[in-house]
């Protein structure tokens, strides 16, 4: 079980009216997901970096570890005989300008080859109901592949 936010579309111009909603947090404190890993470095010193720098070097070092859990899930179903977990990765930005700034990093090829090109959605409160609906789409689409 996955957190989730239910949407209810009216025709009579109301869209996006939550019906229900299902935090991250509430969903932590249910055991339903785990809490997000957290990558430091020994003896960092922000200071010595950009922003720009910063956000590159949070994100390599979240891709890491992404890649490390994918791969500890991968040969755990397969000693196991169980079903593979996908992993994902939460990146959270500080405002929607900065959540663009961020995707466009991401599916750059400087980073990681253009590995995470195609594999990247952004969220944000500014986006139109169409957006919100590609969004969806976007999800559905990653749950299966």
């Amino acid at each position: 079980m996955g957190v989730f936010i239910v949407y209810l579309y009216l025709s009579k111009g109301m869209r996006n009216f939550f019906v229900y909603e299902y935090s991250l947090a509430k969903a932590i404190q249910d055991g339903f997901v785990k809490e997000p890993a957290v990558a430091t470095r020994k003896d960092f010193n922000p200071v010595q970096y950009s922003n720009e720098e910063l956000d590159r070097i949070k994100l390599e070092d979240g891709i890491r570890i992404h890649e490390d859990t994918k791969v500890a899930l991968d040969i755990y179903a397969r000693n196991n005989k169980e079903k593979r977990i996908k992993p994902f990765v939460l990146v959270v930005a500080q405002h929607t300008e900065h959540a663009s700034d961020l995707k466009k990093l991401i599916i750059s090829n400087s980073f990681f080859h253009g590995d995470y090109a195609d594999k990247v959605m952004e969220i944000h409160s500014n986006q139109s109901g169409e957006e919100k609906d590609e969004n969806y789409r976007e999800v559905n689409f990653f749950r299966k592949s």
